[in-house]
């Protein structure tokens, strides 16, 4: 059966861009091949230093619904995709990072969604794509699981994120531009891993969630990525992430227990990132293993593998 769209609005897909001039042209590409052709492709080039620039500012005047916006200096990723929410004029928002790609029918599929069940939020699937690199595809089920599809009120959203059974990746989230207005849920500036110190706010503040398992997004993994590199800096924003979703849910008397499933995987990063850096930090360290424990504990169950264990023990 044929998706029919009546009503037909704009969509503004942010595209945030820094020294990927191997993957940029094929990002694009599948942007433009889109089936549903009333769209925006706002590129926030992040003062890339290789040939981004160049293949961005081509593809803008072969397509005028490419838009360019140049930082004068590296930004990052969350200040890049604030500036781009601020400069679009779509009423869908939805996020592209500039070395992934999607399937041509990505936006027909989302706005036909969005509106035929009026939600203000849709979340969607993913499939995980590996470039040529030495990274070996693993079977987890984070990343393989099916997507409970359905309509959900935005408690049963943060219950689905919560206990993993939705992720957290802002790419997998397809939202009014107004709800940014309304709420403030603009990404934290220069603080990695910015979607999960983000996205659960966008959830929280919808009053209908459409969840879809359509695997309608391409997340490319590859070495240089933030996925296989190695930062202290990571685990501590992390940490300060947690903290502030443990103040949100707090303030707002849900469940801690439901937050915490959730949270503690997130600190398992962290201590494995920790353990593999070079620049050892111990303070940082103890703070995130203490959080691991007392979270663990009131959680009530033995969350923690007798792996993790001994992984935290001998980091």
């Amino acid at each position: 059966m044929k998706e029919t769209i009546t009503n037909i609005p704009l969509v503004s897909i942010l595209v945030p861009a820094r020294n990927i001039e191997k993957y940029i042209k094929r990002c694009l590409r599948s942007l433009l091949e889109q089936t549903y052709s009333c769209i925006e492709i706002i590129v926030i080039d992040d003062f890339s230093e290789d040939g981004t620039s160049k293949l961005i500012e081509d593809a803008s005047k072969l397509d005028n619904r490419i838009k360019v916006l140049k930082n004068k200096k590296c930004l990052g990723l969350s200040e890049s995709r604030n500036k781009g929410i601020d400069f679009a004029s779509g009423k869908y928002i939805v996020f592209v990072d500039g070395d992934d790609y999607v399937k041509k029918n990505m936006i027909s599929t989302l706005v036909y969604k969005a509106q035929s069940t009026n939600s203000d939020l849709v979340v969607f699937n993913f499939k995980m794509m590996f470039d040529n690199c030495n990274i070996k595809e693993k079977s987890n089920l984070v990343f393989n699981k099916k997507f409970p599809t359905g309509i959900y009120s935005s408690m049963q959203g943060l219950h689905l994120l919560f206990s993993d059974q939705i992720r957290h990746f802002s790419w997998i989230y397809f939202i009014r531009k107004d709800s940014f207005l309304k709420n403030d849920l603009k990404f934290p500036i220069g603080r990695f891993f910015e979607d999960y110190a983000t996205t659960y706010k966008w959830i929280y503040f919808s009053k209908q969630i459409l969840v879809l398992n359509d695997r309608l997004y391409n997340y490319a993994q590859h070495i240089g990525s933030i996925m296989h590199t190695v930062n202290p800096r990571y685990a501590e924003d992390i940490l300060v992430s947690t903290k502030e979703i443990d103040n949100f849910v707090s303030s707002k008397s849900i469940s801690i227990k439901k937050s915490f499933r959730y949270e503690l995987p997130r600190l398992l990063d962290a201590i494995k990132l920790l353990s593999k850096s070079k620049k050892y930090n111990k303070k940082l360290f103890l703070l995130i293993e203490k959080e691991i424990f007392v979270k663990n504990k009131v959680v009530g169950k033995n969350i923690l593998s007798r792996r993790n264990r001994i992984k935290i023990f001998f980091a």
